[in-house]
């Protein structure tokens, strides 16, 4: 299976960053290597976390695309505010295209309330860890196409998408875990196409699907253990056509589907052991 993975190099230039919704008081230039080699140069605005935290505070339009921003953390945050730990801080509008999260230890986004939708369409988590631990999506779409994950724990348990659309079509995941561990996606589309999990193993134990379509065509998987053991996969179309699978262990064990269609032409098993013991597809029309 294809590895190649990314490393970002930093530089920090005292000069203005205009964007596209605004302006910022200096420029971060960060270059990307895959193997040694330089596949990107992109240019950000630099804002700090707490200038994030005051926005919020303010109740603002939370912009932050073309924004390089580090070790964001919504327990700080909540701390910030004054809040009880796991409390819930609600977001009205919500942006972060083409971006650039940085981290020490983990980026956090637990226990947030996105209520008119997200986007992170092309942006970047450089390394480290990723949490949306029991975030909600309440109204709108989530769009996390192109985006690219660091090798790390990338956490969506818990997540609740709400009933619009969830596209993370062309992620690449650069490995570690994605685990969207007892996941609710309701009725809008589920879009996971075209995604590059490298080496990660992933999880969706106990996802619950509604009457959308569930979309992998074409996706990669490494050799880690992938894991879709007891997930409702709903009313809409499964579809795995050209999926890629390598090596490592991979179980639909008790999964169940209401009635759609279960499409896995084409896809590509490794030296593996595939398992679909007592699944429940017996309304759907297996292609």
């Amino acid at each position: 299976m294809e590895s190649r993975i990314a490393t970002y190099q930093l530089e920090f230039i005292d000069e203005p960053f205009k964007g596209k919704n605004r302006e910022f008081k200096s420029t971060v230039i960060v270059r990307v290597f895959i193997e040694n080699n330089l596949v990107a140069k992109n240019y950000y605005g630099f804002i700090t976390k707490e200038e994030v935290y005051q926005e919020i505070a303010e109740n603002n339009y939370i912009n932050l695309d073309q924004c390089y921003l580090k070790n964001f953390s919504a327990a700080e945050l909540r701390k910030e505010l004054k809040l009880l730990e796991n409390s819930t801080v609600e977001l009205e509008k919500f942006s972060a295209q083409n971006a650039f999260f940085d981290c020490t230890l983990e980026i956090d986004f637990s226990y947030i309330y996105f209520n008119k939708g997200v986007n992170f369409f092309n942006t970047i988590f450089s390394h480290g860890n990723v949490s949306f631990y029991e975030s909600k999506f309440l109204d709108g779409n989530v769009n996390f196409k192109n985006t690219q994950f660091g090798n790390g724990e990338n956490n969506f348990q818990y997540a609740d998408f709400g009933n619009g659309d969830v596209t993370f079509y062309n992620a690449v995941f650069y490995g570690g875990l994605v685990s969207f561990v007892n996941a609710q996606f309701n009725d809008g589309d589920a879009n996971f196409s075209n995604i590059d999990f490298h080496n990660s193993k992933v999880k969706f134990h106990f996802a619950k699907f509604g009457d959308g379509d569930i979309n992998f065509q074409k996706s990669k998987f490494g050799n880690q253990t992938i894991d879709f053991r007891r997930v409702e996969f709903g009313l809409g179309k499964l579809d795995f056509r050209r999926a890629l699978f390598g090596d490592g262990y991979v179980t639909f064990d008790e999964s169940e589907n209401e009635g759609g269609k279960l499409n896995f032409k084409l896809a590509r098993f490794g030296n593996t052991d595939i398992s679909f013991k007592q699944v429940n597809f017996s309304k759907s029309e297996l292609l």
